[in-house]
């Protein structure tokens, strides 16, 4: 406490200092801005620009993460106007809802979860945005909306897309401390460069948080992590111009992440009632891209391996052994070749395949013993776009045939899916452009869902893979000072998934078995809004004062099959769904004196969720509605010296949760209250 009172007294005093002499040279701390002709890679697996994208797609740059408090991807995310599912105290694990469409239960695996994980294009097995650090990012794009016709089935909801640096030019990099609050400190790093063909990008980041204390003022005990780490690595040698090879790592680790399994309100539950957590993932990809020497054919060849593994000590004081254990993991292997002819004429076309495989185990110590399966999927897709009016009419066009087959010790599963996707662009003058988009998305039923889990679910052999079909329509703007976006999307879900309490008593746990089940059918349709100005830019000012607002907006979170099993109170609104996510807030830049500061402000509306805490007994649980509150996180770095030629240090100052409000995404799970953290950053 006493570093961190004397850092913080640094940081207040370095704000009211000017710059040195040397910090004269003006820069901008902001990642150049080509409105709809900046380059895009996610929406058709290959460079285009967004005036050529017909769906509404989202770029968070690298100045926007290195600005956010936050420490992982779930975090960032949230900050950015996304709804996360906090299925842990302290955000020990979470997943990302896109346009309402997400999962609320760690059983979900990369198979078939509703919003789809990508690094630099390629699948991950983890599906726990927590455990995603954002060492070494460049960029995230975000697919607002179903991909089924680009990446198959788990892009339900939308794709997120992590892109890293990669090495360019001379040798540099940066080394970062920070300690803050509740015993917590972090420790990054970043090296790149490249020369005579060979580039290399290095990122690394390392943290660790104790309990924290809420909003209320209580210290929540078991809700520290020891230890989160990341590493991301990028090695390419290129040759011939047009050609590059590359070997990519990407490695997260939590130890000894702790979780209370219920609120702090239950009577009948105690302090000793946590699970405590150590998992990991990694990815590994090797890559070759090459094209003819005017780019007009080009070719990519990629094959990744990846691991997701979490095992669980779980600590209890009611009917099941007092310490018991549980241990999953999930292995990944996928092939993807692509070519693509474009001349920038008439017709561009992508084709290719894909292959991979999701090999899941997991063993409770309760249970009957492990379970076993393999999944495995051919993929076959083609994207086409034709140019028209001198290419102010954008017209795309798709579609993906799928084989999927899972085996295990029990049974085997097969099905094939086709998926097509279709939509138009036009700009009549360059800062406008107005899109029409039909897409579907779908996913599978992964092991638990399909075969079971031997703990508290029984098989579901019949169920079938859920889908959507979304129309949206949208109009995106970039005109001077100005860009701002508003779409508006209708989606029609067809069987989708719902947990269903089957009333019969499981030996293993106090619980009684759930089973899996396809509803009927469902829809969501909503606005989604963006707007940023730069005031600074428009008054032509040595600064810049950004404002902004992000907004989704649900008009229906509709239950169409009254037979579904849901809360009683409203059966026709989906669970879990608030009705107005948004965030909104202003970026301050001074490149004279090296200051640079961010406030960010998010709402999460409110929303029907059951509330597992309430003292009754198991299945006596009831529905209540939560969200409804606002969190304001603050951002502030300013460059303290200059070492000429050889670096400069930088004074950072984050503060998460600045108004001290009480809240959860869950209910009776709150989150941290007011937490800072001051940090030095040198840059060479």
């Amino acid at each position: 406490m006493p570093r961190l009172s004397l850092l913080l007294g640094i940081c207040l005093f370095s704000l009211l200092l000017p710059s040195p002499s040397s910090f004269a040279q003006s820069e901008s701390s902001n990642a150049a801005d080509s409105g709809l002709d900046a380059i895009v890679v996610t929406a058709g697996r290959r460079e285009e620009t967004l005036r050529e994208v017909t769906g509404n797609i989202t770029v968070l740059d690298s100045v926007t993460i290195e600005r956010s408090t936050a420490n992982d991807l779930g975090e960032l995310m949230r900050q950015q106007g996304f709804q996360t599912y906090s299925a842990g105290a302290g955000g020990t694990s979470s997943l990302i809802y896109i346009r309402g469409i997400g999962d609320s239960s760690m059983a979900s695996d990369a198979t078939n979860y509703s919003t789809l994980i990508l690094i630099n294009g390629h699948r991950t097995a983890n599906v726990d945005v927590s455990l995603i650090g954002l060492a070494n990012v460049d960029r995230i794009e975000i697919i607002r909306g179903p991909a089924a016709v680009q990446y198959g089935t788990a892009a339900l909801g939308g794709v997120i897309n992590i892109l890293t640096k990669r090495g360019d030019g001379p040798i540099t990099g940066s080394l970062e401390i920070g300690t803050g609050t509740l015993l917590s400190n972090k420790e990054q790093f970043s090296l790149s460069g490249s020369n005579s063909g060979f580039d290399f990008a290095i990122g690394g980041v390392s943290s660790h948080q104790g309990d924290y204390r809420t909003g209320s003022g209580a210290i929540w005990k078991n809700t520290s992590v020891r230890r989160r780490s990341g590493l991301d690595a990028d090695f390419g040698y290129g040759f011939q111009d047009n050609h590059r090879i590359a070997v990519h790592f990407n490695y997260n680790l939590m130890n000894d992440g702790y979780a209370p399994t219920s609120g702090m309100v239950n009577p009948n539950l105690t302090l000793r009632d946590f699970n405590i957590y150590d998992s990991y993932n990694y990815t590994a990809t090797l890559s070759y891209v090459g094209a003819t020497p005017d780019n007009s054919l080009s070719w990519a060849l990629n094959y990744t391996k990846g691991r997701t593994e979490r095992k669980a000590q779980y600590f209890a004081d009611y009917n099941w052994p007092a310490f018991s254990t549980g241990f999953t993991a999930i292995d990944l292997e996928q092939i993807q070749a692509q070519i693509t002819y474009d001349d920038l004429g008439l017709l561009s076309f992508t084709t290719g395949v894909d292959f991979s495989t999701h090999d899941p185990f997991s063993y409770s110590s309760w249970n009957a013993g492990p379970t076993v399966s393999s999944f495995k999927n051919y993929g076959v897709y083609a994207l086409g776009k034709l140019r028209l009016f001198d290419n102010s009419l954008i017209v795309s066009f798709g579609g993906r045939e799928d084989k999927f087959t899972m085996n295990s010790d029990i049974a085997t599963h097969a099905s094939t899916k086709f998926t097509p996707a279709f939509g138009i662009a036009y700009s009549p003058v360059d800062f406008l452009k107005i899109r029409a988009n039909y897409a579907e998305g779908y996913s599978v039923p992964n092991s638990d869902q399909w075969l079971g889990n031997g703990d508290n679910f029984l098989p579901s052999p019949e169920l079938k893979p859920q889908e959507t079909e979304t129309i949206e329509f949208g109009v995106d703007v970039a005109w001077n000072y100005i860009d701002a976006s508003v779409t508006y999307f209708t989606t029609d879900y067809t069987n989708k998934f719902v947990e269903i309490d089957t009333g019969i008593p499981s030996p293993y746990s106090p619980y009684t078995y759930f089973r899996y089940s396809n509803i009927g059918k469902a829809k969501i349709a909503g606005f989604e809004f963006n707007f940023r100005a730069d005031i600074g830019e428009a008054l032509d000012g040595d600064y810049s004062l950004a404002p902004y607002v992000t907004m989704t907006w649900l008009t229906r979170r509709e239950n169409k099959d009254p037979s579904a099993p849901f809360h009683p109170q409203h059966p026709d609104v989906l669970r879990n769904i608030p009705k107005f996510v948004f965030t909104y807030g202003v970026n301050f830049d001074y490149p004279e004196i090296h200051l640079a500061t961010s406030i960010n402000a998010r709402y999460f509306g409110s929303n029907y969720a059951e509330n597992y805490d309430t003292g009754l007994p198991w299945g006596s649980n009831i529905w209540e509605t939560g969200g409804g509150f606002t969190v304001v996180d603050l951002s502030v770095s300013k460059r303290i010296w200059d070492f000429q030629d050889k670096g400069h240090l930088t004074l950072k100052l984050d503060v998460s949760n600045l108004l001290d409000h009480d809240y959860a995404y869950s209910l009776n799970y709150p989150m941290p209250g007011r937490a800072a953290q001051v940090g030095l950053a040198y840059d060479f």
